[in-house]
């Protein structure tokens, strides 16, 4: 993408956004056997197990049952290192024309690798618009039998745009008429949208991503709790139902987070990127996307971060029955009370917002599946925290109530 041009932005517009440059996560968590009633995780562990390699899956979430995991701007020579450190999703900025982007899909298929498959604007200039029919219709068709994700539509079209809102609404109706799976439709939205502006594209497309780049923003931790939130909002705003049935018009929540580096902002830590990781999921998040591949080398600090990211990703899917359970398990509704450490995390003030905003330091998500509960409690505060989790199916006389500890910026998983 390139940098904003044209029309003055509208009140609430972004700032200065990193997917406009052209051009994976938690904690390496203790290791052990899952056992009925175990926290399986609190904390990172130097030098733990070696990361499991995963095997080529189904195609993810919703359509499918893998758990979506992919990065921005990979090329295809990093295709198998990635899928077997967890990846699903592979995308590419450029070039966008037909033919490259069918041998980028078919190295994609090669992998065993699903893509976020880029859909084109007639120009990237002023005014962004449409292409013609028979450009974008052939831009599905010539797609249509390649390993699809999600259609990725053109990036921020912005809804005070008719132009621009038409490519939205015209690109889902095209994709449903001329795609014979009819694959979800994804738009990565900005980094500063609030629940009001997301409103906006709950009702058109499928996937719902949340931008949140934390280092970018300068934000607190807990800000990444906060855009999950909003996303929610927007949802239950317009009455819209989170779900897999996407042709029965249910939502999917994802999260898009970073990994690179810009002038003046601060470098994201291994810390930072684990505890983002876990924030997202424990706000709802339903498959995660990271930008960027290319963009891992801007600084070298950003080497642990996607060590830890990677961490987070095998924790992910080598915890039995995790990734299933967050994708298709029923929230279950539980007490919580803070024992011990900060009972608020650090205030942020988000793009746009008057004044800071303050929240609990520790989130807590608990959901049940195939006869399992699973416990996720972050902590977005730079102490430990200890958490009384009560509410839960009791075990081994334990009253259905879990005390557990968390670092800093950190996650604690129980299963039972």
């Amino acid at each position: 993408m390139t940098m904003r041009r044209g029309p003055a932005p509208k009140p609430g517009d972004q700032p200065p956004n990193p997917h406009r440059r052209q051009f994976l996560v938690g904690s390496a968590m203790v290791a052990g056997t899952l056992a009925m009633g175990s926290v399986i995780g609190a904390g990172a562990v130097a030098g733990g197990p070696a990361r499991s390699a995963v095997a080529a899956g189904p195609q993810p979430y919703p359509v499918g049952t893998a758990f979506p995991v992919g990065w921005y701007a990979i090329r295809p020579e990093f295709f198998d290192a990635e899928r077997d450190n967890g990846a699903t999703i592979a995308h590419i900025y450029a070039p966008v024309d037909v033919p490259t982007a069918v041998d980028y899909l078919a190295e994609v298929d090669d992998a065993d690798l699903t893509a976020l498959c880029r859909l084109p604007l007639a120009s990237t200039t002023e005014p962004k618009q449409m292409p013609p029919l028979a450009t974008a219709v052939a831009a599905i068709t010539d797609r249509a039998s390649a390993p699809v994700a999600w259609w990725d539509l053109p990036e921020e079209m912005r809804y005070w745009y008719a132009n621009e809102m038409a490519v939205v609404t015209d690109y889902v109706a095209l994709t449903r008429q001329h795609d014979p799976q009819q694959r979800p439709n994804h738009m990565y939205l900005p980094n500063h949208y609030r629940a009001s502006a997301f409103a906006e594209y709950v009702p058109h497309l499928d996937i719902l991503p949340v931008s949140a780049y934390r280092s970018y923003a300068a934000m607190e931790p807990a800000w990444i709790r906060w855009r999950m939130q909003q996303m929610h909002q927007a949802v239950d705003s317009v009455s819209a139902t989170l779900g897999p049935d996407h042709l029965a018009g249910e939502k999917t929540i994802t999260a898009a987070l970073e990994l690179f580096a810009s002038a003046g902002k601060p470098v994201m830590t291994a810390a930072d990127a684990r505890h983002d990781f876990w924030a997202a999921l424990t706000g709802g998040a339903k498959g995660i996307m990271i930008y960027s591949w290319a963009h891992r080398t801007d600084d070298p600090l950003l080497a642990a971060a996607l060590d830890s990211y990677h961490d987070c990703i095998d924790t992910l899917l080598n915890t039995p029955g995790l990734a299933s359970a967050l994708l298709f398990g029923e929230v279950v509704s539980v007490a919580t009370g803070l024992v011990s450490g900060p009972a608020q995390a650090a205030p942020f003030q988000p793009y746009g917002v008057d004044a800071p905003i303050t929240l609990p330091s520790y989130d807590v998500r608990v959901v049940e599946h195939q006869g399992h509960q699973y416990a996720l409690v972050t902590n977005s505060a730079t102490s430990p925290v200890t958490v009384e989790v009560s509410g839960l199916e009791p075990v081994t006389g334990d009253g259905g109530v879990v005390t557990v500890t968390v670092p800093a910026l950190d996650v604690a998983i129980v299963s039972r």
